[in-house]
C-alpha cells in the first residue's frame, strides 16, 4: 500500500519549442521547489 502525507502537482507550461536553455532554467527551478518542501524524491513523466 501507497501512502502520501500531501500531494501537489506542478504544471509550467512554455510557448513555441522546447530549448535546451528553458528547460534547464525550468529543471533548476523545480529542484528548488521539491528541495523547498522537504521532499527527498522528484519523478519525471
Amino acid at each position: 500500500m501507497l501512502t502520501t502525507t500531501s500531494s501537489s502537482m506542478l504544471l509550467p507550461f512554455v510557448d513555441d519549442r522546447p530549448v535546451s536553455s528553458v528547460t534547464i532554467a525550468f529543471l533548476e527551478w523545480l529542484c528548488e521547489q521539491v528541495a523547498t518542501s522537504g521532499k527527498q524524491v522528484l519523478i519525471l513523466i
